[in-house]
């Protein structure tokens, strides 16, 4: 019941005083399957019982059973239940916004938030409409709550920071990733496993030298795994802050790890290769592709290009010959 976010102590005397009903519901819901008839008997039960056996562990595991927006109407019964000759608790409405949420409800979860004083929203109820408005596509008027959020007597915690920032990556807003780690590192310093890789594109994306070292040396304190896509992102910032030494030493580092590299490290490290001077490189670079055995045309479409800008024509037509072997199809990239 924690995840659900009962556990305030001024409401503790509305915690279970007679748990015979909801004993009941959580053996039905044990016993038998999730259906709507099951629901029917659980709430032809609830609608009987005395106000005093409804009590929020009850009322909670009867939302649990709403999960679809084929059970919308069971829980609008719900939701009246709960209002019945009563005032209910904070965790007994975030109960609803979560149950609202599952039934695909949007109107309704925004209807029960905006019912609540903002003295009373805890995490959990920022936090599930975040997650509902993210989930219904709705971005911006995410970003709008949680910066309400930012304002309101209640801050956000770290999954909070964690739906965020798959907003904003969803957003492509790899800036506002970036704000989310300096305020986590202000905070706590702590970074959640869960969070690394969005972390490690947006600061590879949009982050200074500083956040990108400060990070990496975060990662390897906390003991926290690098996989290719966490080096990808790495390899990647180094590139775009013109650090290519230090990215090939990373990519050096990801073999010695034992890592494979993707077509997204290659790709990234070909782009820095594009110039006369990195020839040479870019020459070793193919030589370990070839290795790999990993054949795609936008490879090969970027080691033409690379040829052809460190102005190796030959090297660039011999590449192409070899993309034809390797049965891959050109594309209008490749003649471009």
């Amino acid at each position: 019941m924690l995840a659900l976010g009962i556990r305030s102590a001024p409401h503790a005397a509305r915690w279970p005083r007679n748990r015979s009903f909801a004993s009941q519901v959580d053996q039905s819901t044990r016993s038998f399957p999730r259906i709507n008839g099951k629901l029917d008997y659980l709430l032809r039960q609830a609608a009987s019982s005395s106000p005093t056996e409804l009590d929020t562990f009850t009322l909670i595991s009867l939302m649990k059973e709403c999960h679809n927006d084929g059970q919308l109407p069971i829980a609008r019964q719900i939701e009246a239940i709960v209002n019945r000759d009563r005032n209910p608790v904070i965790q007994e409405r975030n109960g609803l916004i979560g149950m609202y949420n599952r039934c695909s409800s949007l109107n309704d979860v925004l209807r029960i938030f905006h019912e609540i004083d903002e003295t009373q929203r805890t995490e959990v109820t920022y936090n599930a409409v975040i997650s509902a408005l993210i989930k219904a596509d709705k971005l911006m008027q995410a970003e709008d709550i949680f910066q309400q959020m930012t304002k309101s007597p209640c801050k956000p915690n770290s999954l909070t920071y964690g739906i965020v920032m798959s907003l904003r990556s969803k957003m492509e807003d790899s800036t506002g990733v970036c704000e989310l780690y300096r305020e986590i590192k202000r905070k706590s310093g702590h970074i959640e496993t869960s969070h690394v890789s969005i972390i490690m594109d947006a600061v590879g994306r949009a982050g200074t030298l500083e956040d990108l070292q400060d990070l990496v040396s975060r990662l390897k304190a906390q003991k926290l795994f690098f996989n290719a896509r966490t080096y990808t992102s790495w390899i990647k910032g180094l590139i775009r802050l013109d650090q290519v030494d230090t990215a090939f030493d990373c990519l050096d580092e990801m073999k010695q790890h034992g890592i494979a590299p993707n077509e997204y490290t290659w790709n990234a490290l070909l782009s820095a290769c594009r110039d006369p001077s990195m020839l040479q490189r870019g020459c070793s670079l193919h030589a370990m592709i070839r290795s790999s055995g990993i054949q795609r045309t936008i490879l090969f479409n970027n080691l033409i290009q690379m040829y052809g800008e460190c102005g190796s024509p030959d090297d660039a037509i011999k590449t192409y010959r070899e993309l034809i072997r390797s049965q891959h199809s050109p594309d209008d990239f490749t003649f471009n």
